[in-house]
């Protein structure tokens, strides 16, 4: 399974999120673009929920599609 699939918003199947200063899109060639918009050394809020930022929607903490975002952050911090 392509993982951009499990990243998609379900309720308007963008691919267009961000949590804590750190955002993650697709962009018109399909190209997956994971990056921290604030300084790395700045305080982390953990607890800060991903939003799709096209529609507002907030997966829930338990839910794949969060673990899905919070596995690709972490990737895109290596």
């Amino acid at each position: 399974m392509d993982a951009k699939l499990r990243l998609r918003c379900p309720k308007c199947r963008a691919i267009d999120w961000s949590r804590d200063g750190f955002t993650m899109a697709v962009d018109i060639n399909g190209e997956l673009h994971p990056l921290r918009v604030t300084p790395a050394d700045s305080a982390r809020d953990d607890t800060a929920r991903w939003t799709c930022e096209r529609c507002g929607y907030q997966p829930p903490d338990d839910d794949d599609l969060a673990e899905h975002l919070t596995e690709m952050e972490a990737q895109a911090r290596r």
